[in-house]
């Protein structure tokens, strides 16, 4: 769960911060053992890890953006050789389902 939120937006979003990831990840993983070993402690509705679990990939969701606003973003050059994969025009071959080959621009 600490890392679906970080995982989404850096699919997508070039803002993402290195810190919004760590943050996700030590509430996340911290959250989940303290629910291990303090399940009492947790409300009701947070003891079973299903519903923890379930909280902290909503949190990751949360907190990603939020961190990402008030932090440093990663280096505009770093984010476009990252992204440039994007940019590239694959040709491949297609084989129907009665086994011919068609070729493809897509």
């Amino acid at each position: 769960g600490a890392f679906l939120g970080p995982y989404l937006y850096g699919l997508y979003s070039t803002r993402v911060s290195v810190v919004s990831v760590w943050v996700s990840f030590v509430f996340g993983v911290g959250t989940m053992l303290l629910n291990m070993f303090f399940r009492s402690s947790f409300p009701i509705w947070l003891q079973s890890p299903i519903n923890c679990g379930g909280f902290v990939m909503l949190a990751s969701l949360a907190l990603v953006p939020l961190v990402s606003l008030i932090t440093k973003p990663p280096e505009k050059q770093y984010v476009n050789g990252v992204f440039a994969c994007y940019d590239r025009r694959v040709t491949v071959t297609v084989t129907d389902s009665i086994g011919n080959q068609q070729q493809t621009d897509d």
